[in-house]
C-alpha cells in the first residue's frame, strides 16, 4: 500500500504516513498534524472497532509504525508520540461519526418538525403545516 491508498489522503496533511515506506526520511515539527490513524492506536479496543472494515490495513500500518517509533525512538518524532499518547481518551473516529450523524439526524427531525412535516404509516413525508386540516367539501 502506498499513501494514495488511504481513505483520508486527499484531506491529510501528516508528513509521516504509516503507508509511506521512506516515513524515516521524514521531518516532523511540533505544531504538525499526526496521522489520524496513528492517533487511533493509543484507544482501547481499537483493533476489534476496526476488524474487517475498508480502512483496517491502514490501522494495521499504523500499529507497525508505531511499534517501529518506540523500538527506535529518535528526538524527531517524539512529538508524534506525545500527540499519540495524548489521543488516548477521545473518542475514535468512528464514535465521533457515529455522534456526528446522530447530531445530524437530530437536526433534520427538528427542522422536519418546525416545518410541519408529518410522517405516515405509509413511510412517506407528506409537507405542510403540522395545523393543516383538508380543504372541507363543498
Amino acid at each position: 500500500m502506498t499513501p494514495r491508498d488511504c481513505p483520508k489522503y486527499d484531506g491529510c496533511s501528516a508528513p509521516i504516513c504509516p503507508l509511506d515506506r521512506d516515513w524515516h526520511r521524514r521531518a516532523v515539527d511540533t505544531g504538525d498534524p499526526v496521522c489520524a490513524y496513528l492517533r487511533e492506536t493509543a484507544k482501547p479496543n481499537i483493533a476489534a472497532a476496526y476488524a474487517g472494515r475498508y480502512d483496517e490495513p491502514v490501522l494495521l500500518a499504523a500499529f507497525r509504525l508505531r511499534e517501529e517509533l518506540e523500538r527506535h525512538p529518535h528526538p524527531r518524532y517524539v512529538y508524534i508520540g506525545k500527540q499519540i499518547e495524548a489521543s488516548a481518551g477521545t473518542p475514535n473516529l468512528i464514535e465521533q461519526a457515529e455522534r456526528i450523524a446522530a447530531r445530524f439526524a437530530a437536526a433534520r427531525d427538528r427542522k422536519k418538525g418546525a416545518r410541519g412535516v408529518v410522517q405516515r404509516d405509509c413511510g412517506m413525508d407528506t409537507a405542510g403545516p403540522a395545523t393543516q386540516t383538508p380543504p372541507e367539501a363543498a
